[in-house]
């Protein structure tokens, strides 16, 4: 809501409604799920296997055990997704 001009959307006809804990928990579940599909390979793994294509060596992912992973934001939001990870 910081960076929304809520004046000129009032103006324009656009409702503006701050619900910060509305969605936490599915965004802090996407947020996870994002994670794990970018370390483990999952979309390129899934388009060639749907293709005929077995590359197991090259889609050989990364285990988030002993990683670091950075919260930016401890609010609704990242706490959420602290919970989940």
């Amino acid at each position: 809501m910081e960076n929304i001009d809520v004046v000129c959307a009032t103006h324009k006809g656009i409702a503006c409604v701050h619900v910060p804990e509305g969605n936490m928990d599915a965004v802090g579940e996407h947020a996870l799920g994002m994670l794990l599909m970018l370390l483990n390979n999952i979309k390129k793994a899934d388009a060639e296997v749907r293709k005929g294509i077995w590359m197991r060596g090259e889609n050989r992912g990364i285990e988030i055990k002993h990683k670091v992973v950075a919260i930016i934001g401890y609010g609704f939001m990242g706490s959420s997704f602290c919970k989940k990870s």
